[in-house]
């Protein structure tokens, strides 16, 4: 599940389920020498940090949070606790964005200053910054975005908020 490109291009992390837990696995961008980590959290959702040495993963259950795996050691560290969905690292590497079902937040990387992007009804989901970190997309469902997924749009100052995709049918991670 989710793919995510190394920043170097060189090598591809996702996360793979039995059906009861997930692991992370890394291999080449050419499909060769893949890893799995077998680690000891059901992974859900995994990406590289701009460094390329580790990566965050998502986890979905107890004990539900963010963890950041070591990618050459296989360490794992728990930095976020409670339900935390699509982990992204800002191009900077200063911070980590993720939602919780409901709203969208940020994060330094060791878990601490977090601080709500979003608010109101609805889901916002899976938030990503802009190469120039200016621009952040995300999904929304519900609330003022009606009954089906959109991508929206909002400045890195969390004004400007617009959808993207309205009126086009179920839409959802987008991509910069």
């Amino acid at each position: 599940m989710s793919p995510r490109w190394s920043p170097d291009g060189s090598r591809l992390v996702y996360t793979t389920t039995d059906g009861r837990k997930g692991d992370v696995v890394v291999m080449r961008a050419d499909g060769t020498q893949p890893h799995a980590y077998g680690v000891s959290i059901n992974a859900y959702d995994a990406s590289w940090a701009p460094d390329g040495h580790s990566v965050l993963v998502s986890v979905s259950t107890m004990p539900a949070g963010i963890w950041r795996l070591d990618v050459a050691s296989g360490v794992l560290h728990r930095i976020h606790d409670g339900t935390s969905i699509s982990p992204m690292w800002s191009p900077d590497g200063r911070q980590i964005m993720f939602g919780n079902g409901s709203q969208l937040f940020t994060m330094a990387p060791d878990g601490s200053a977090v601080r709500q992007l979003t608010s109101g009804g609805g889901q916002f989901l899976r938030g990503m910054w802009s190469p120039d970190m200016r621009t952040i997309l995300y999904d929304y469902f519900g609330g003022a975005a009606g009954p089906i997924s959109q991508v929206w749009s909002m400045a890195a100052d969390t004004t400007g908020k617009r959808p993207l995709t309205a009126g086009m049918g179920e839409s959802y991670e987008a991509t910069y």
